[in-house]
Parts: C-alpha cells; structure tokens; sequence
C-alpha cells in the first residue's frame, strides 16, 4: 500500500538480546522501505478514541532510515488490552484497523506474531548490511522486513489513552524517575509475587527435566528471579515477557550459563558459572525450589570447551561441510571469539557448547563470508574478522582448498 503501515505495540528502542537471533541484533533494510520510530518522552505515546491523530503525540526517535542504513533488529509484543479500547472508533479495512489510510499491525493480532521482530532470521540468510541490499539481498524470514514494504511507522508506547484513568495516572507516575533500562509497558515498581516465582519454577524444571548429560543450558539472574532457557533466545520465549523484562532490566542483571551432570543412579549436580557472590543466595534458592541435587556455583564466566583436539576438529568439520556445500554467490555467517570460529548458521549446525563458549567471549564477533567460485579459482571473501583471527583462518581456508580475502 502507497501509505505504508504503522505498527503498534510494547516496545523498546534497543534490540531484546533474549528474543533477537544470534548475529541480528542489527539487520538492514530493504530496498523500497522506508522506517520511522516514535515513541512519548522515551516511554508513552497517547493517542485514544477522542484525539487518535497518532503524531500529535509522537516523538520521532531518529531520522527516517532507507536502505542506506542498518536498523536495531527491534521487537514489539502485544498491546490488545489497551489498543481495543484506544481504536474502538478507528475504521477498518480488510480486517485491520486503518490510521490516515495506514493499516495498524499489531502482534499476535490478524496471524502475526508474538513478539513480533523486524527480523527474525535463524538461518542467517537476511542482509545485514546495506551492501547486501545494494547487490540485490532482500529479507527472507517471516518478520516485518520480508513482509511489509514502504514506509513503516513504528510507535513503541507503555500506554494508550481510551484506558481507565486509574491506568493512565499510573502509567504517568511510573515516569518519575524511571529506571534507564526498563522494558516499554512495564511497571518500573514491579517484582514477582510468589506465584509469578512458581511459574518461573515450573519452567526452569522443564528446562532441567530435558537436558541430558552434559548439556549447557543459558540462565538469566535479575532481582529475585533465576531464570533458565535452552538457549539465551529461548529464555525469551519460555518465561513470560513480566518476568523475563524485570530480570533481564535489573542493575545487577547477569547471564550465566548452567551444565548438567547426570549420575547412572538418577542423580547428579548442577554447575553454575557467572554467579556473581552477592547472587549466590538466588541460584541455590531457586533450583532448591524444583529439585533435590548438589549445585556448585562459580563467578568465572569461562564456560568454553576445553578447545582440545577433539573441539576443535569437531568445529573444523562442520566449518569444512558448510564451505564445501556452498556454490558460488552463496553467503554465510561467522561467529569468532576465543580462538574459535564456526561458520553457520552456527546456532544450528555446531554444538551448543561450542556456540555458548564462543558467544561469552568479550572479543565475540559476527563476520559474513561470501563463496565465489570462478574460472577454477576458489575463493572467501570474509567481512568484520578480527586480525587476529585471520591467519588462523586462512589456514582453514587452504585446508579446504580455497583462498581468503579479508576486509
């Protein structure tokens, strides 16, 4: 539509490390769309049933950005309790409601998602950078960018007039010396009540009745609230958004990682690195809670494979199959750090130990590496590597029988 879109609900203007994939946390746009963000003094934006002209209120954030621009991969999650009364009067077309000849996408609302990305590419196949777009890359996933084009107004708001006044007033108040970091739509004053701890309880145990042996599960210490997740994206997903967003915005706010280790006679023990001392209490007391075993806690964050022989062939292998499997012109992505390097999409194809090691080192990047295949020469074009995981490269590259450009 010539108009474009607008796209309303809870939202923040920085991209949620806990639901944005691996490597997205900046994507770039496509050609033919353009992209305002608005928010209300950083936090509400006020437009109801009375006044619903929604820039009569908005703050534009930063300039429009095209395709010339990177954009922060941002999300936006439902907002259908306070939306239905601030659109009741808005007309509709086509089953969406319609602002200034703009239909309004909401999450989880007319089959879209919940929460809903900009970009949310697991594959690793979307651009990234404006070069991409330039030499004809398009988004392929199911967020916004593959789906929506022109010109797309983003209002990420914590609330909405055409609610109940007491809701408003508080919403307001909450503005008052508002932490720096809360999440758009929450209640800075918030905590969890025991039975939001019970939820979280009852997820974590299902993280821990799941894992095998071995396995490395990503956890999240905030406040009062020890949170556990397959992955650092699937603590995003598994614990409500409440909860997650006070955890995950709490100045003491930490990742840490937890292993399983499985005895033959069904017990075993849980090993937590990342624990800072002051959160000790927090971790013993929450899995205390699910289950009976011994948990040892540690404040080191090196959580990586011993980067032995056996690591590092198993890396090397998958790295080999994945460049030996691509034809020319195919593009991949690269995860470097800790003297590792795993060619995706790595999140999929290597293992999670693997993954998690390199994803905690304070140097960790993301490179793209393009194949090209010509007139019998073969070679990588790697982008964003680090020089001093460069030579190391190469020497892969050789073994593989190609050369490597870097830039």
């Amino acid at each position: 539509m010539e108009n474009g879109y607008m796209l309303m609900g809870h939202g923040e203007l920085t991209a949620d490390p806990l639901v944005v994939p691996p490597g997205r946390d900046k994507v770039a746009i496509p050609q033919g769309t353009v992209i305002q963000f608005y928010t209300h003094a950083g936090q509400i934006l006020a437009y109801g049933p009375e006044q619903i002209d929604a820039w009569s209120e908005a703050t534009a954030q930063w300039k429009p950005l095209d395709s010339s621009c990177v954009t922060p991969n941002l999300v936006l999650t439902n907002a259908s309790d306070l939306l239905a009364a601030a659109l009741v009067n808005v007309p509709e077309a086509g089953g969406r409601k319609v602002i200034r000849g703009r239909p309004v996408i909401q999450p989880g609302v007319n089959g879209e998602a919940n929460p809903l990305l900009l970009c949310d590419d697991w594959e690793g196949l979307c651009p990234t950078k404006p070069e991409q777009v330039a030499r004809g890359a398009t988004h392929v996933c199911g967020g916004i960018l593959a789906k929506y084009t022109g010109e797309l107004h983003w209002l990420a708001c914590a609330t909405f007039t055409g609610i109940a006044d007491e809701d408003r007033v508080a919403a307001a108040a909450a503005l008052e010396g508002l932490p720096t970091g809360v999440l758009l739509g929450q209640d800075p004053d918030w905590v969890p009540r025991e039975a939001d701890l019970a939820r979280v309880d009852q997820v974590n145990l299902d993280m821990l009745s799941a894992a095998a042996d071995g396995a490395r599960l990503h956890c999240v210490i905030g406040g009062s609230a020890f949170l556990i997740g397959a992955s650092a994206e699937s603590v995003g997903y598994v614990h409500e958004g409440r909860t997650r967003g006070y955890a995950l915005h709490q100045r003491d706010s930490v990742d840490a990682l937890l292993t399983v280790r499985r005895t033959g006679d069904g017990g075993g023990r849980l090993e937590v690195g990342g624990v800072p001392p002051l959160k000790d209490s927090v971790v013993r007391e929450a899995i205390g809670r699910i289950c009976d075993v011994e948990v040892i806690t540690s404040t080191s964050h090196d959580f990586g494979p011993a980067t032995g022989d056996e690591d590092v062939r198993a890396v090397y292998e998958v790295n080999a199959r994945k460049v030996q499997g691509a034809e020319h012109g195919d593009e991949l992505t690269c995860l470097a750090g800790g003297g590792l390097f795993l060619i995706g999409p790595y999140d999929y194809d290597h293992a999670e130990k693997h993954r998690c090691y390199v994803e905690q080192q304070q140097e960790a990047a993301v490179c793209d590496i393009t194949v090209h295949r010509r007139r019998g020469r073969n070679w990588l074009e790697v982008v964003g590597l680090p020089g001093e995981m460069q030579a190391a490269f190469a020497e892969f590259a050789a073994g593989v029988e190609m050369e490597a450009h870097f830039s």
